[in-house]
C-alpha cells in the first residue's frame, strides 16, 4: 500500500510542476520550487497559505482529476 500511496503521491507532485511550468514557461525556478517551501516562514504563516490556497487546490483537482485518476471499467 505505501508504494502505491508513494506512487500516487510523486505523479501528483509532478502534476504540479508541469502546471506551473505551463503557465509560467522559463519563468519558475522548478529546481528551487523542488526544495519545498521557501525558508523563514512560521508554521502559522503556512497554515495561512495552505487556507488560503485550499479551494484553488479543489478547482485544480476537479480538473485534472480524469488524468491522474482514470476511470476503470
Amino acid at each position: 500500500m505505501r508504494h502505491l500511496e508513494r506512487k500516487a503521491l510523486r505523479f501528483e507532485i509532478s502534476q504540479a510542476f508541469v502546471i506551473a511550468r505551463s503557465h509560467y514557461t522559463d519563468n519558475i525556478d522548478l529546481k528551487t520550487m523542488s526544495l519545498g517551501f521557501t525558508p523563514g516562514y512560521e508554521a502559522s504563516e503556512l497554515d495561512e497559505i495552505e487556507t488560503a490556497v485550499a479551494p484553488l487546490a479543489r478547482d485544480l483537482v476537479d480538473r485534472v482529476e480524469d488524468i491522474v485518476l482514470p476511470l476503470r471499467g
